[in-house]
């Protein structure tokens, strides 16, 4: 019942196969809160791209809980989707690869997907070099939970983390603790950072 409230009629079909209860469900997903000025985060995602970031999408959402709020904000097109791991991704490989279970994070096997691309065929190269595989790269990985924070550490990525999560503010402490590289109230504060 959640998912077709969340996903709406049309994409309930779609995405769970199954018949939906109602005809009429437009769907949460498409109304889903920004966190911040919409504006905003489209200007800054334009500033990293024209001064050479690559920008990509590691998340424990599903593709399609990911794609639609992207694609209804106006965000999708800021992004390369070859460029995006979802949590469809990781449950793609852990059926291939069942003996590497669990993919999703903390594991990073999202953030190399968002890094090198969303290609099957080094779904087992993302699996088995993720030790320090971006110690020697001006990599950033940025999010709000401390399976984020483990995951930079793991790749050896710089870590930003946002207070926007689940958490919010009270994250600071751990995210101390566990010595993130900086820490931002907003995503628009790692403008600051990065730029």
């Amino acid at each position: 019942v959640y998912q077709e409230w969340y996903l709406g009629t049309e994409l309930y079909q779609e995405v769970e196969h199954k018949t939906p209860r109602t005809t009429f469900k437009n769907g949460y997903i498409k109304e889903e809160v920004v966190l911040a000025n919409v504006d905003e985060v489209t200007q800054l995602l334009e500033d990293l791209k024209e001064v050479g970031y690559q920008i990509g999408i590691a998340t424990g959402r599903p593709r399609t809980e990911t794609i639609v709020p992207f694609e209804t904000i106006g965000w999708l097109k800021q992004f390369d989707e070859f460029h995006i791991g979802t949590a469809s991704e990781v449950l793609k490989a852990e059926t291939t690869y069942p003996e590497f279970k669990p993919l999703g994070k903390p594991n990073p096997f999202s953030y190399l997907i968002a890094n090198g691309g969303n290609d099957p065929e080094n779904y087992l190269i993302y699996i088995k070099e993720q030790e320090q595989v971006f110690s020697e790269q001006d990599i950033y990985i940025v999010g709000d939970s401390l399976a984020d924070l483990l995951s930079a550490q793991k790749t050896g990525a710089t870590f930003i983390g946002t207070l926007t999560g689940l958490k919010g503010q009270s994250a600071r402490a751990e995210l101390e603790d566990y010595r993130a590289d900086y820490i931002v109230d907003n995503i628009l504060d790692i403008r600051n950072v990065l730029l």
